[in-house]
């Protein structure tokens, strides 16, 4: 049986994206019964509905590349989706022992502009990259963004309350706004059998090599849009 997602258009609410999809072929085994949300501390009803999918679009792609797989969605981001071959090309290179193949059908692609660039969001745990990130673009201001689900569990409720007065603290000292994100983004998927495929592969974790970068980064496109910021800047890690 080929493998295949149909993808309904996300359901937004005043802060939160919830996403519905039938799954057909073997990779079902790569997804929890649990189906994808996003939260936002700001309002994004407003998102269009081409944009609200990219998150859960971004968290299956590397997944689809992997199982050959196919995704079918109503709507999509028209630069967006001219960007995913560019992404597709991005593991190639990280990963030429492997094969990423699949495809993507859109019923309707969307132009969305950003019409006034109202400045920048950065991404902030509150750890020396992420810090190093901000100082780096201290003059321009930007918004500070935290995501919990990524390194800190959902149910973690001490380790995000400490995290969480951190950004506070930072985002006072330097007068800057900040936002934050709660998403099931990990827990959605079957990182056992994920992490199975990824280090035999090429030794790797699936969250750090697969799911990590775009992952994070694609939850962001709703604020963005909203906010009209066009650029966000996403720390790197230690290198030589």
């Amino acid at each position: 049986m080929k493998n295949i997602i149909n993808i309904q258009e996300p359901i937004i609410s005043q802060n939160r994206i919830d996403y519905k999809y039938t799954i057909e072929g073997e990779w079902k085994d790569a997804f929890n019964e649990k189906k994808l949300f996003v939260e936002y501390s700001c309002d994004i009803s407003n998102t269009p509905k081409s944009i609200a999918i990219i998150p859960l679009i971004c968290n299956i792609l590397p997944i689809a590349w992997v199982y050959n797989a196919e995704i079918n969605l109503e709507s999509c981001d028209l630069n967006f989706f001219e960007s995913i071959e560019n992404f597709k090309k991005g593991y190639i290179e990280m990963y030429p022992m492997m094969n990423f193949e699949g495809n993507i059908n859109v019923k309707k692609i969307e132009k969305n502009e950003i019409k006034e660039d109202k400045g920048v969001i950065s991404f902030f745990s509150g750890g020396v990259d992420a810090f190093n990130t901000l100082l780096n673009h201290i003059e321009e201001k930007p918004t500070l963004l935290t995501v919990l689900g990524a390194d800190i569990k959902l149910n973690d409720e001490t380790g995000w309350n400490n995290v969480l007065n951190h950004v506070i603290q930072t985002a006072n000292e330097f007068r800057l706004d900040y936002i934050t994100i709660k998403s099931n983004f990990r827990e959605f998927l079957n990182e056992n059998v994920l992490n199975s495929i990824a280090w035999k592969a090429c030794k790797e974790s699936w969250w750090h090599g697969f799911q990590h970068g775009i992952g994070i980064i694609s939850l962001v496109a709703p604020v963005s849009y909203i906010m009209n910021k066009k650029n966000i800047y996403f720390a790197s890690t230690f290198t030589i």
